[in-house]
């Protein structure tokens, strides 16, 4: 699960192609999340080209980011259909 791949679901969202659907953004929009999560915990740069693996700061975008995964994460619901 990579950003490529989340960017490989919507490109394909957007170009129409026979079974991906609108749906398949949700999918995208997870993969994207854990990404940016496996990102913050495999930082060890201060210049890498994604801002969440860079290393942690006091004042780095880090710290919204977690406080946003940590309500995201106590809310996430996985259905089995």
């Amino acid at each position: 699960m990579s950003a490529s791949v989340a960017k490989g679901i919507l490109t394909c969202i957007a170009l129409n192609v026979p079974g991906i659907n609108q749906e398949a953004a949700a999918t995208a929009e997870f993969i994207m999340f854990t990404d940016s999560l496996f990102d913050i915990f495999n930082s060890v740069s201060v210049n890498d080209p994604k801002v969440l693996r860079r290393a942690v700061k006091c004042n780095t975008a880090h710290w919204n980011f977690l406080t946003e995964a940590k309500s995201n994460l106590a809310t996430i619901k996985f259905c089995n259909k």
